[in-house]
């Protein structure tokens, strides 16, 4: 027995053929590009992706003969609108896009932030959906004209596949639109705002059975006619399972292009309503009715790395052999601590705190610093806005007990060490870095009665590569980082 995870992201989508006791059996992923159609948008192309999803899914068929299913996920507050003939209208707005700013302040105009916590768990953002739809309901009115069914990311890839539609609670809680303790659409916020409840897909439970494959797209792929498509849920919210986080007081950190510390928590963390609403964090359903993920994300964190050897480092790439790897040779050049700060503010949406406006920025540069430094300053800035983050959480009285990471960034010693150090926390790094995929799987399994429930997955599926210790101490240069950051907010 094995089973198909399938992770599509913003840079590129990813697969795996997975054995019932978590062995990899087959891998496969593909690149495609962001789309900056104007300045501050950020798209994506829909049928672009999902070729590229086709193109994964037919280089794992000959390994996934025994896959008796397939669960996907999908990055979480985009859309895209269909007309009559399902028809895309455009592309999806990705959550680093900045042509909503100022949205989310109009939005608690009409209904404020704490009774937008009360119905939905969130507070506004312009990344959120509904500050998309009203942008397009202002600038893109001849699309709402023509729309008639509106599908969030993975709901959407999950229709291209069965033909079925669902959404998971914790995908449907990023429009600002869901009802989150009573799980269904609201009609109170859909009818304030002029949103047609009727474009919505069902709300349903993560492991809901959708359908089996397309047979002419079975066919096309090479895939078995008789394979069932699950339903999977929000990309972070898959990862952190895959991650082994499950139980309250657990936190997964998902070291990727963003980065997300996702903590589990009961349905009584709503008592923090007021310390939530300040700092704009939201509760977002998790897996069982009565578990809820706290997700505390940094918007430009690996491509703040792509950013910097992008733009500063083109003569040490050049200079690479073509085997090489311009971040290990980056590591290799740093020389210890720096004194010199950046701050990754490198997008103008910041989920955490969407007030600041405080920039992306190198501070304290001299003439001693020298070249290494710069890179060395990036990394530890990157792990000192994540324990902001964790200081967050404590500060609201919501405990951090237990904390494993997993992504592309886990692979550096040189990182793990420092965020242990920073975060003066066990980090637990997992042995298969696919933690999103991983939990599909185990979605999957759950879903179809081979294991009893998501504890019983866990011990199967997930498997500890190595754990951080923390060894120094960063006080004196994090104090100093808070002191900057809280001067320029």
């Amino acid at each position: 027995m094995s089973y198909i995870g399938l992770d599509i992201g913003t840079s590129g989508c990813k697969a795996s053929v997975v054995g019932e006791n978590g062995e990899v059996i087959a891998h496969a992923h593909a690149q495609y590009r962001l789309l900056f159609p104007e300045k501050g948008y950020v798209e994506l192309d829909a049928a672009s992706i999902f070729k590229k999803v086709k193109q994964v899914l037919k280089a794992l068929a000959p390994a996934a003969s025994g896959a008796s299913s397939l669960a996907l996920s999908s990055f979480g507050e985009a859309f895209v609108l269909l007309d009559e003939e399902d028809r895309p209208l455009h592309h999806f707005i990705t959550y680093a896009d900045g042509r909503c700013e100022g949205i989310d302040g109009m939005l608690m105009e009409r209904c404020s932030a704490e009774k937008f916590f009360e119905l939905t768990g969130t507070v506004p953002n312009q990344s959120f959906s509904l500050c998309k739809l009203l942008w397009m309901k202002k600038n893109r009115p001849e699309l709402i004209k023509k729309a008639r069914k509106l599908f969030l990311a993975n709901d959407y890839f999950n229709y291209l596949l069965c033909g079925e539609r669902g959404v998971d609670y914790g995908t449907a809680s990023k429009t600002l639109l869901f009802d989150v303790k009573r799980k269904c659409w609201s009609r109170e916020l859909t009818e304030m705002f002029d949103i047609p409840v009727e474009w919505f897909s069902p709300p349903l439970k993560v492991g809901t059975f959708l359908g089996t494959i397309r047979p002419q797209l079975a066919g096309e792929l090479g895939l078995a006619p008789d394979l069932k498509i699950y339903l999977g849920c929000h990309d972070q919210c898959n990862a952190t399972l895959g991650g082994g986080a499950f139980l309250p007081g657990c936190a997964m950190m998902g070291e990727g292009s963003t980065e997300s510390l996702n903590l589990i928590v009961e349905a009584s963390s709503f008592s923090f309503s007021k310390e939530l609403v300040r700092r704009r964090m939201c509760v977002e359903p998790f897996l069982e009715s009565d578990r809820y993920m706290i997700p505390c994300s940094i918007l430009t964190y690996g491509n703040a790395l792509r950013w910097y050897v992008e733009t500063l480092e083109q003569e040490t790439l050049k200079a690479l052999p073509a085997d090489g790897d311009i971040y290990s040779c980056l590591e290799k050049r740093t020389r210890g601590e720096t004194g010199l700060i950046f701050l990754p503010n490198l997008s103008r949406v910041n989920i955490m705190d969407p007030q600041s406006s405080t920039p992306g920025a190198f501070l304290g540069i001299t003439l001693h610093t020298q070249r290494w430094e710069f890179y060395r300053a990036v990394l530890q800035g990157l792990n000192f806005e994540s324990a902001v983050n964790l200081e967050t959480l404590g500060s609201i009285g919501v405990p951090v007990e237990y904390i494993t990471a997993t992504g592309g960034i886990t692979k550096s010693e040189l990182f793990m060490q420092m965020k242990a150090d920073i975060l003066k926390r066990e980090i637990r790094v997992l042995k298969n870095a696919e933690a999103g995929i991983m939990g599909l799987a185990m979605i999957c399994a759950v879903a179809e009665g081979d294991v009893s429930d998501y504890g019983e997955a866990l011990k199967r599926f997930v498997r500890i590569k190595k754990v951080y210790t923390p060894q120094k101490d960063y006080t004196e240069l994090f104090d100093a980082y808070k002191e900057v950051r809280r001067r320029l907010r």
